[in-house]
């Protein structure tokens, strides 16, 4: 089945919704990669930041690493689909798909920023339980 020319997106939000998504999940994907492999040191600007990843540079790297896996996949969402807005899919199509990929995004950065926390307090409980046996 063809689509008809008048039902594709237009070019201008196709362009504007591309421009917006793509260096967006670009942006996200890099830093929870840098975030994984240990490349941001711990700080009150950039990372997961919540009281359990603040508490020391162990409970910082370990927070990272669990919640950069899913800031990669979140990035890598909106990036694509930015993309492929550009072959401007059928407006019924591609607006729906867009929001999807914004909450793709919120999602699992939300899901990551969960699990790194946990990894986080788990890290804290344990060098906690370790300090208390070796003073016993």
């Amino acid at each position: 089945m063809t689509v008809i020319a008048a039902e594709r997106l237009p070019w201008v939000p196709a362009i504007v919704l591309a421009v917006t998504m793509v260096p967006a999940g670009l942006i996200v994907a890099w830093l929870a990669l840098r975030l994984t492999r240990g490349g941001i040191e711990r700080n009150r600007l950039l990372g997961l930041r919540t009281n359990a990843t603040m508490a020391s540079d162990v409970a910082w790297r370990i927070g990272q690493e669990a919640f950069g896996r899913w800031g990669v996949a979140a990035g890598l969402g909106p990036t694509i689909v930015g993309l492929g807005l550009l072959l401007r899919p059928p407006e019924s199509v591609a607006l729906p798909v867009a929001m999807a990929s914004f909450a793709w995004l919120v999602g699992l950065v939300g899901i990551g920023a969960f699990l790194g926390d946990l990894a986080a307090r788990d890290a804290a409980a344990e060098a906690t339980a370790t300090d208390q046996s070796d003073t016993a």
